[in-house]
């Protein structure tokens, strides 16, 4: 692939395109896509989207900070999430660790 797209790509997104000994990873399923950039110092940026549409385009693709959630709007979302996906992957998304996740889960299935 041409390495100019891949630049114009991340540029698109507002992130710094990673430099040729850094790595990333984009994946895409059920409306979410994440990236992941491993940068030279150790650091990940991360930038997740979720589609805000009842369709598969990506016209309605929104950035998603799990900090500006309320706790509450935040459970319901981890709680919606949970069909199909492993609390690993739930966990890096809401950036929490799995014992978190799994505490928010139990408490929803009780009330």
């Amino acid at each position: 692939m041409n390495p100019d797209v891949i630049t114009a790509f991340f540029i698109s997104l507002h992130l710094t395109p990673p430099s040729l000994n850094e790595r990333f990873t984009i994946t895409y399923a059920d409306g979410i896509l994440e990236i992941y950039i491993h940068r030279k110092g150790g650091s990940i940026e991360q930038l997740v989207l979720i589609n805000m549409s009842n369709n598969n385009s990506f016209d309605k693709l929104e950035v998603f900070d799990p900090k500006s959630l309320g706790i509450e709007e935040r459970n319901a979302l981890i709680r919606n999430l949970t069909l199909g996906r492993k609390h690993s992957e739930i966990a890096r998304i809401f950036q929490m660790g799995e014992s978190a996740i799994c505490k928010i889960l139990k408490k929803g299935n009780r009330s």
